[in-house]
């Protein structure tokens, strides 16, 4: 469980859910990323109050397993390492002795085999937490794996999910290998038990379990004696920009992973038979027994929120940028985002062209781009991966861009490598650009775009009764189109108590972007690659009057420009048995 992917209202929710199971102790990693944003300074209250959360999981009877970090993968923001490593060690090698390099202690032997940086690891947490704290290695089943990541002195534990065949016979090879290249005799440990898998944009299907063989090979663990921890019993969600990228493509924001426990809170057939299992264990053997189940949050829908769509939005960002600190001017070609101290989401790079020209090409571009000519959008380029393929475009604009005009690159930062995590990966636009094989080598002018400011703005020209002054004459709807745009969007609801209540933005007819509500990301949405089609909306956010505003960077497929929140999630893989009825099932069973 993620501490960091559930809101904090939540935590106690969700950790009396985990208990209700009969579960005893609870894993979770602690990113160094969410914790020490700039160098030095260190962030653990609210959302980050982790020493809050492991004393939740104490008064429910739950035991804590620690995974340092700060590497942890995860499919978090770069693993988990902070985005001011590429700044100040732009050549540092991650997660080996390099002097620079700090310890994590998760799966390094699928990517690395450096006994000596495992010895300074461990050493080091011996140091800060002392002698009475058991220490453990992470690693996949296989010999090389296991040769490279554990470490004397350490319990060395494998990972594994359900095997496709021969479960029992998997199983027993799986744990023998642990036993063999652990330096300490300790307990078969499945450290990492998948039952399921998470999604990446694009998605056509879905890794997903049958219950039956879930259940077998928990079985098989229990009569060997082993101790097992699911990954995931619950998921959450990775609000904001902290969703990281593999090597073929961005992931998703929700992090549902087909859990036990859904995104939500609900409680799916998978938890029912887990939780059934478990009560099955005799009580001397046992001792924590399943509890009484908390009774499920209610979804509730919102349906026909107007979204004005400004006017400029270029002019909105400029307005925004111009009286940003985050801005580095006069550069020769444009700098990569940390440069300018941005960690990660939205940049905005300008030149003035000394050439003329029509296609513009970026070989070096790793994200997305937006390109504006004297303001007017051209088109947009991207990284190739599993979503797309378009490092080079052809200008709108008749006869092509002309020397004098303003040429604007918006970049959309979409998400740092989560593993394998070995060197730094830095963001941005990158040099050489070329327009027509010309290179853009005159001055750059490189902004980080700050969403919280853009809301404050858009919100300070609202009236006392929260309607943007331009929604006083602008009712003639919207129309669908390429090209970024912002949206904001006020409504009331008639709820008071939103505390045991939750809702999903369904982002249908929309393009690509990212919702804000009441000044909280709460992630992008992406509809045209799919699978994830609703943002989870927790019910702290809500109030009885709201704000919310759409970042949409490539253009609503509809024309109505209404925002829909319903009361479930929807994903649209192509299997038959798809996650989304999968859901819809557990709804009836839940009701």
């Amino acid at each position: 469980m993620h501490y960091f992917r559930i809101h904090p209202s939540l935590w106690q929710d969700r950790l009396r859910r985990y208990r209700a199971a009969g579960l005893n102790a609870v894993q979770l990693y602690i990113p160094w990323n969410f914790h020490e944003a700039t160098p030095g300074k260190f962030n653990f209250v609210g959302d980050r109050n982790v020493p809050k959360f492991i004393r939740m999981a104490q008064q429910n009877e739950l035991f804590v397993l620690i995974r340092l970090g700060p590497y942890i993968c995860a499919e978090f923001e770069f693993g988990g390492f902070p985005w001011w490593l590429v700044k100040y060690q732009a050549d540092i090698v991650l997660r080996t002795s390099n002097k620079l390099c700090v310890f994590p202690f998760n799966e390094y032997g699928s990517v690395l085999c450096d006994h000596e940086y495992m010895r300074w690891l461990r050493n080091l947490t011996r140091e800060k937490m002392g002698d009475e704290i058991i220490l453990y290695t992470t690693d996949g089943t296989s010999d090389r794996m296991l040769r490279c990541g554990p470490i004397e002195n350490t319990l060395a534990t494998v990972d594994f999910g359900v095997p496709s065949s021969n479960i029992e016979r998997h199983i027993n090879q799986y744990f023998s290998l642990q036993q063999k290249h652990s330096s300490v005799r300790g307990p078969r440990v499945n450290s990492e038990f998948y039952t399921v898998w998470f999604s990446m944009w694009g998605d056509k299907s879905m890794v997903r379990q049958r219950i039956g063989p879930v259940i077998e090979s928990m079985e098989v663990m229990w009569r060997m004696n082993a101790s097992f921890s699911f990954l995931m019993f619950h998921g959450g969600t990775s609000f904001g920009f902290w969703s990281g990228k593999e090597t073929n493509g961005p992931i998703v924001t929700s992090y549902d992973f087909g859990a036990p426990i859904g995104e939500e809170g609900s409680i799916t057939p998978l938890y029912q038979a887990i939780r059934e299992w478990v009560g099955r264990r005799p009580t001397d053997e046992w001792p924590n027994r399943p509890l009484p189940l908390p009774a499920n949050r209610t979804g509730v829908s919102i349906g026909g929120v107007f979204g004005l769509k400004l006017a400029d939005f270029v002019s909105v960002l400029n307005s925004s940028v111009s009286v940003s600190n985050r801005c580095l001017h006069s550069s020769e070609s444009p700098l990569n985002i940390e440069s300018f101290d941005r960690d990660f989401g939205l940049v905005w790079y300008s030149i003035t062209l000394e050439t003329d020209g029509t296609v513009l090409t970026a070989p070096e571009l790793k994200d997305h781009a937006y390109v504006f000519l004297d303001g007017k959008f051209q088109g947009n380029m991207s990284v190739c991966d599993r979503t797309g393929c378009a490092k080079s475009l052809t200008l709108k604009e008749t006869g092509g861009a002309k020397r004098g005009q303003k040429m604007d690159i918006l970049v959309e930062n979409i998400g740092r490598l989560t593993y394998p995590v070995t060197k730094v990966d830095s963001k941005g636009l990158f040099a050489p650009l070329f327009l027509d094989g010309k290179a853009l080598d005159s001055q750059w002018v490189q902004c980080g775009i700050d969403l919280e400011e853009i809301f404050e703005r858009i919100c300070h020209k609202m009236d006392d009764d929260g309607i943007y002054e331009a929604q006083k004459t602008d009712t003639n709807g919207q129309i669908a189109g390429e090209g970024p745009a912002i949206y904001v969007a006020t409504f009331a609801t008639s709820v008071v108590d939103w505390t045991q209540m939750h809702t999903f933005f369904d982002s249908r007819g929309w393009g690509h972007g990212i919702l804000m509500v009441n000044r909280m990301n709460l992630g992008r949405y992406w509809p045209t690659q799919g699978p994830q089609l609703t943002l989870f909306v927790p019910g702290a956010v809500i109030k009885r009057r709201n704000v919310a505003i759409l970042i949409e960077l490539s253009g609503p497929q509809k024309s109505d420009g209404i925002l829909n929140f319903i009361d479930h999630p929807i994903y649209n893989f192509d299997d038959k048995n798809d996650f989304g009825n999968y859901r819809r099932e557990e709804k009836k069973m839940a009701n």
